[in-house]
């Protein structure tokens, strides 16, 4: 349940709930029109920005996504590539006179490269396979990763059986490339394909790089075996790095004397230590231990110093730490919400793509030295939705039953009373390893526009405030996430906010699973719609793609088989004997993330019980349910199943 959602499309009529102004709605159909900017690089020189733009005819019609650049004093704004295909993960040349980026135009995904002085791109990797990550090394020579083919005599064998195949023998690996830019038959073969290749960083010299892998390409092998190796260019193996979980963000020091990565010291998903490796000293040491951040990112501002995004409450905050002493200092305070952002040590900035609020994404630049408010929006894709009648956010905080403070937030209908107590829906975030922020969320707004206040808690078991909030819930999922979750609808009960007479209740993933549970812990709520939710915790740890092993072991301190009570205690199915609350149940037929027999479990016990429910599934869609069509089914049954319990 790691992966949250992205795009949600849905239908809305207005709920005869309240009587509102006639507004001026932000859509699902604007929604899904809306233009996409992301992975934002800014020049050696600091002058210009290149990123990724995607683009549609229409709401419903498939994404173009080219190149762009931008000037970071907003002078000129042009389209770099054009291309039917997929441009994506540009990269500036060392010396910015070249830009190389991602692109399936032959087929299979291969790099290619344009110079800044003009002509069309030139493919410049040939991989069999293609090429699925890559990094400069100099300015005529990368580094990329390609899988591996796999073992011809298990090929075989699965054919001879007609399609049988042993269990963990269908995942891949993959290799590591040298590729010279003036000549694509200088390659070299750096890896052997014994494993698989996650991330990797060469050296500034390009004498060695550092990897993180894992025995194959398995998630669950990937979030819970990965592995921090350095190698030099014979692949002889010179650090290996193993006492933490799920590493990512691998890199070199300007110097190429220092290796960095993050990694979890505490359970998988935390995300809470920036370690360094000296190549010479030997020294191993993590920067962040005592400030306790979320990270996301992370990129070298020079030898003594690097930057790091991380989760901070319900915004994020770009940081700055010493090597010598870990001293950490703000470079963007918590302000926005983003997860794109490019250093540039010679002009002392960054650039973002982030949101806050009500106020959609937008391109930004900023000097380390200037508050986070003050950083200056250069291009805004999508300025045409700030003519829409937006609904607002803020946040709250309140006392949970035993007293820790919960932050949450709320998003309130355009024009909203606050005379006025009105209809709350309860939307608990994905994870439970997720976490609700204050940006311009999707479905905060549709809702809210049907004059609903949207409650989003940060719960316990979430990340972003902190590894002793990450962790509170082990063992207990379900019961002190309710008891958070609830202390919040009670308090905006007694602050005049919320209609006791008028709560709803629904999410996906983890949050269909608290759907599920709320459900047979309460009768408070009006309707519940669960959307890829659990309904079994002890069926689920077999069904599941990687809810099991380990990650099992994080979460319930056990596994079924040894530990059965662990998983019953917090399975919504043991509580359902109480519930008398109407649920929609959506889920898609393919789910690998949480299997469609879930939905069945929830669907034949509240049967059994007598209870209103009915259940919708949707042909070929995973976790997401992500086609089109499905998408719209989705979110207008969502809508009108509360239509018809609190009129």
């Amino acid at each position: 349940m790691k992966k949250i959602f992205t795009v949600l499309l849905m239908l809305f009529l207005s709920f005869p709930v309240l009587s509102q102004e006639k507004i001026n709605k932000f859509t699902t159909q604007d929604f899904l029109a809306m233009s996409s900017l992301s992975s934002p690089r800014i020049s050696p020189d600091g002058t210009l920005i290149v990123y990724m733009f995607g683009e549609k005819e229409k709401w419903d019609s498939h994404a173009n996504y080219n190149l762009w650049l931008i000037s970071t004093d907003r002078t000129k704004r042009f389209q770099l590539t054009n291309s039917d295909k997929t441009d994506s993960n540009p990269l500036w040349s060392p010396d910015g006179s070249k830009i190389a980026f991602s692109s399936n135009r032959s087929g299979k995904s291969q790099v290619h490269v344009i110079s800044m002085s003009g002509g069309e791109s030139q493919q410049v990797t040939f991989a069999e396979n293609g090429v699925s990550s890559y990094k400069w090394i100099d300015d005529t020579t990368i580094a990329c990763i390609s899988p591996a083919p796999r073992d011809a005599a298990l090929v075989k064998a699965e054919e001879e059986a007609g399609g049988g195949y042993i269990v963990g023998t269908q995942a891949s690996t993959s290799d590591l490339w040298i590729q010279s830019l003036t000549d694509k038959s200088d390659t070299k073969k750096i890896t052997g394909g014994t494993y698989y290749i996650m991330d990797m960083c060469p050296s500034p010299d390009g004498k060695y790089f550092v990897m993180i892998t894992a025995d194959n390409s398995d998630l669950y092998n990937q979030i819970t075996a990965s592995t921090v190796r350095l190698i030099d260019r014979d692949n002889n193996e010179l650090f290996i790095f193993k006492e933490a979980e799920s590493f990512d963000d691998v890199g070199f020091s300007p110097d190429g004397t220092k290796i960095s990565f993050t990694g979890n010291t505490i359970g998988y998903s935390s995300q809470n230590s920036l370690f360094i490796y000296g190549l010479k000293t030997k020294e191993l040491k993590n920067l962040t231990e005592k400030f306790d951040p979320t990270i996301r990112s992370v990129q070298w501002l020079d030898n003594n110093m690097i930057t790091f995004l991380t989760l901070r409450h319900s915004y994020t905050g770009i940081y700055r730490v010493t090597v010598e002493d870990n001293d950490i200092q703000a470079l963007l305070e918590p302000y926005f919400v983003t997860f794109a952002y490019s250093i540039n040590p010679k002009t002392n900035s960054l650039c973002f793509y982030g949101a806050r609020g009500q106020n959609p994404s937008k391109l930004y630049v900023h000097n380390f030295r200037d508050a986070a408010s003050s950083a200056k929006a250069i291009y805004s894709p999508n300025e045409w939705i700030t003519e829409k009648d937006l609904a607002s956010t803020k946040i709250v905080r309140y006392p949970s039953y035993d007293g820790y403070t919960i932050e949450a937030v709320l998003t309130l209908p355009p024009f909203y009373d606050k005379t006025k107590k009105y209809p709350l829906m309860v939307l608990p975030h994905g994870g439970p390893d997720g976490m609700s922020l204050d940006d311009f969320g999707f479905f905060g707004q549709i809702f809210a526009q049907e004059g609903i206040i949207v409650f989003e808690p940060n719960f316990r078991g979430g990340i972003g405030f902190g590894s002793e909030m990450y962790k509170a819930n082990r063992g207990r999922l379900g019961d002190i996430d309710y008891k958070d979750i609830m202390a919040g609808v009670d308090h905006l009960i007694e602050k005049g906010v919320a209609n006791p007479e008028k709560l709803i209740v629904g999410g996906w993933s983890y949050g269909g699973y608290m759907t599920n549970w709320i459900i047979g812990q309460t009768n408070r709520f009006k309707a519940a719609v669960s959307v890829a939710g659990i309904a079994n915790t002890v069926s689920m740890y077999a069904q599941s793609d990687i809810n099991h092993g380990e990650l099992a072991r994080w979460e319930f301190k056990g596994v079924p088989v040894l530990n059965i009570k662990n998983f019953r205690r917090s399975s919504p199915i043991e509580f359902l004997h109480n519930c008398k609350t109407p649920t929609l149940i959506l889920h898609g037929e393919s789910d690998d993330r949480v299997p469609v027999a879930q939905a069945w479990e929830i669907y034949r016990a509240l049967t059994d019980l007598g209870v209103e429910v009915q259940m919708v599934l949707y042909p070929g869609a995973g976790h997401g349910i992500s086609a089109p069509k499905q998408f719209v089914n989705v979110m207008s049954r969502w809508v009108e199943w509360y239509k018809r319990f609190i009129k």
